[in-house]
């Protein structure tokens, strides 16, 4: 049981569990055995996630405020993915408005696809 106190409190702070493998001395196979048969631990796991994902994302929001806009989209994207997603609309008609024609061709070895285009 101490073991799999200090392997969470590990995985806490690393946010990684080959880390927390390491610095519990034990084989991933052990992780993995725990977490598939002790529902105590799968749930105090899941907690420990939480606790590190939270870490990274407090470590990420000092970052994207001290300048990285791309670290900020992500953020962004990520906590409201609804409102900051990339979206494309449009509307794709054929010639003179009509329905879209498409026309798949295929080409043999000794032809080039620049024929293809009208």
């Amino acid at each position: 049981m101490k073991l799999k106190k200090l392997f969470l409190e590990s995985y806490r702070g690393f946010g990684v569990i080959g880390h927390a493998c390491k610095a519990c001395k034990i084989p991933r196979s052990t992780f993995e055995d725990w977490k598939h048969k002790d529902p105590e631990f799968a749930a105090a796991l899941r907690l420990a996630e939480d606790d590190a994902i939270d870490s990274l994302e407090s470590v990420a929001l000092n970052r994207a405020y001290e300048g990285s806009d791309v670290l900020a989209i992500f953020l962004l994207k990520g906590a409201r993915p609804t409102k900051y997603r990339d979206r494309w609309q449009g509307e794709l008609t054929g010639q003179g408005a009509g329905p879209l024609v498409v026309e798949i061709r295929q080409f043999k070895d000794d032809e080039e696809s620049n024929d293809a285009v009208d």
